[in-house]
């Protein structure tokens, strides 16, 4: 009989594709699972988001929300408007300035943050007139509470009451709050 040698198992050459591929049955097994298990957990976000974009369509229809939103969008172009519709502010300090410098203001106009105007004295004696003129130019530049500047006054006339034109133009620190 004719021996035939025995070959020597070569038991790494077997131990290594079994493990290879026992190795690439688990990765596979695993990222099965993991792919799963993102795929439910994206659902869910999902399923979370469109709920979340259901309740703000819902708010979104309210009226307060929707005026809410303009306002918020226009914000500065209506705190520019408002700032121009000083007009409130401006006859109330001209109302200050009669009761407070016993001055007649016959008329004003306003433009541009100036307002100008006519002042006449309430006396007609010419020493208390005279008076109360000075006691305007002298101490208004003063007050504490003067919403305008009070430029040089080039011209005064007298016949009855003494009366002055007045360009009041609105001090700075006013127009740079508002703006």
């Amino acid at each position: 009989m004719i021996d035939i040698p025995k070959s020597k198992s070569n038991s790494k050459g077997i131990n290594f594709p079994l493990i290879f591929l026992i190795f690439i049955l688990l990765a596979t097994i695993w990222l099965y699972w993991y792919n799963f298990y993102i795929e439910r957990d994206n659902s869910i976000i999902e399923s979370r988001i469109s709920e979340k974009e259901l309740e703000i369509e819902k708010i979104k229809k309210d009226k307060n929300i929707q005026v809410y939103a303009l306002i918020s969008e226009n914000k500065k172009i209506l705190d520019k408007l408002e700032s121009y519709s000083q007009i409130t502010v401006i006859m109330n300090h001209l109302t200050y300035i009669k009761d407070n410098y016993n001055l007649i203001l016959e008329w004003f106009s306003y433009s541009n943050w100036v307002v100008n105007t006519k002042a006449t004295t309430d006396s007609k004696r010419v020493w208390k007139a005279y008076s109360a003129t000075a006691y305007f130019i002298d101490n208004y530049r003063k007050d504490k509470d003067a919403l305008f500047g009070l430029p040089f006054i080039s011209k005064i006339t007298w016949h009855t009451q003494i009366s002055f034109n007045l360009k009041l133009k609105v001090k700075d620190n006013l127009i740079n709050n508002k703006n």
